[in-house]
């Protein structure tokens, strides 16, 4: 699994326990810019609405 994937998954599975998502402490955590953590989570958003027009 790719450095993105793995990053996104992080990011989702911590969406998905409830816990509060902070861009700049991602960005900061991954070593990566918050506009980067930002499309990320555009990324998770897509896919959440396609998976639940497909219910």
């Amino acid at each position: 699994m790719g450095y993105k994937s793995k990053r996104i998954l992080y990011i989702y599975k911590k969406l998905l326990s409830k816990h509060h998502v902070n861009v700049k402490n991602l960005s900061e955590f991954f070593s990566t810019n918050e506009r980067t953590i930002q499309r990320d989570i555009e990324d998770i958003n897509t896919l959440v609405l396609l998976q639940s027009k497909k219910i």
